[in-house]
């Protein structure tokens, strides 16, 4: 079993409280630009008169940029160092992000997406590292669970807003929004965030041939059996939160239910989502990679009473939320424990391949949901019944994890 790396004990005081407060900024305006897609959709079909399943690789346009852009930056952050890569990625996701508001079809509404996708890839993993770095002992795991959760109120945020629109044309808001505001934070986290001192002394080691941090040691002997089974987690869990989260506005519209209470449903579910991020920070330093098993098969029944029940739309609310809790907190979990199973000389390249890899479940997710579309089998039931695989397998996964690595 993999012990714990530890960095420099270090009372945690204002300093590190005001990083903590930059990295859960970074991640809060990350969150609201992953999710703004999902909820510019339904404006989208009725501003441009397209089918829904029409927008499928648009809604997967920006995952296959994460897939791009966390591996690629996570390698980048190991070298050239956390701050740099979180400012570089948050100023390239920004301005393709405020060029998606000007998009004029769904071919440059793709390619933007994807462009976008790359800058967003680059954010979460250096955010992870830099925060498993920044504080000591029985904090580490909860700060670095924590500061994820700004990823789930960056959908709550972006879910308020959406509700609150009623034109057509409104989504472009959405984008305007989700562009300027991590502009914002590249500039206060160049000018206030400090380098990790994690990161720097391994870069000292490294240029003095002490230590060599190659690629492969995410499978060298101690890690060959966790790594596929992270990436195997990872994967499971982010096709069952993408399908969810990109199609359940408009299959709930499809359902007959008002644009307005699609909005307010996926809120919930993003709420449910920030709710379960901060019950996994509290809990992950105490019951370890444990917890995240836990979160996953509650998940599987959750959606397994949502597949087979139906229920009237307060009760549907409520299991969201429910539902939220457990896939979205789970997300939240798996990222801190990432975070924290790997050493500071490959930490960032190993969440970023985690995520890499997990975004070829996320990716699937939306062109599931587009193939349930043209079946014709959307119905919300429908939508709940098809993660059960994934999020099962994620499960498996993560039982075996917490029998090869300890955090």
């Amino acid at each position: 079993m993999l012990a714990p790396h530890s960095v420099a004990e270090e009372k945690f005081g204002a300093r590190q409280a005001l990083s903590f407060a930059l990295l859960f900024l970074a991640l809060l305006a990350d969150g609201f630009d992953l999710q703004a897609m999902a909820f510019a959709a339904p404006g989208l079909v009725r501003e441009w008169g397209t089918s829904r399943a029409a927008l499928a690789p648009a809604l997967s346009a920006g995952l296959v940029g994460v897939l791009v852009g966390a591996p690629l930056f996570g390698l980048l952050g190991d070298r050239i160092g956390r701050k740099r890569t979180i400012v570089l990625g948050s100023v390239v996701y920004g301005l393709f992000c405020l060029a998606t508001a000007a998009a004029g079809s769904i071919e440059q509404l793709i390619v933007l997406r994807f462009l976008t996708g790359i800058g967003l890839g680059g954010v979460l993993p250096n955010v992870i590292a830099q925060t498993a770095e920044l504080a000591t002992g029985r904090l580490r795991p909860l700060l670095t669970a924590l500061v994820t959760v700004g990823i789930s109120l960056g959908g709550v945020t972006v879910g308020l807003v959406a509700a609150g629109m009623g034109d057509s044309g409104a989504w472009r808001t959405l984008f305007v929004i989700g562009g300027v505001v991590p502009l914002i934070v590249a500039g206060l986290v160049m000018a206030l965030l400090p380098e990790s001192r994690a990161f720097l002394a391994v870069r000292e080691r490294v240029a003095e041939g002490g230590e060599k941090a190659a690629v492969s040691a995410l499978f060298d002997h101690q890690y060959r059996g966790v790594t596929p089974f992270v990436w195997l987690m990872f994967a499971g869990l982010l096709m069952t939160v993408y399908l969810l989260t990109s199609w359940l506005p408009l299959v709930l519209e499809g359902s007959g239910m008002s644009a307005r209470g699609a909005a307010v449903m996926n809120t919930i579910l993003q709420f449910g989502g920030a709710v379960g991020g901060v019950l996994a920070s509290l809990l992950l330093g105490r019951f370890g990679l444990k917890l995240t098993p836990f979160l996953l098969g509650t998940a599987w029944l959750t959606l397994l009473l949502l597949a087979f029940v139906p229920v009237p739309e307060v009760a549907l609310g409520a299991i969201l939320g429910l539902c939220g809790i457990c896939v979205i907190g789970g997300q939240t979990a798996i990222n801190a424990s990432a975070g924290l199973i790997y050493p500071a000389s490959i930490r960032a390249r190993g969440v970023g391949s985690a995520l890499g890899v997990g975004r070829l479940g996320s990716i699937a997710g939306p062109f599931l949901g587009a193939a349930l579309v043209g079946l014709g089998a959307a119905g919300r039931q429908d939508l709940f019944f098809v993660p059960l695989v994934p999020i099962g397998i994620a499960f498996i996964a993560a039982v075996i994890l917490t029998r090869r690595a300890s955090i």
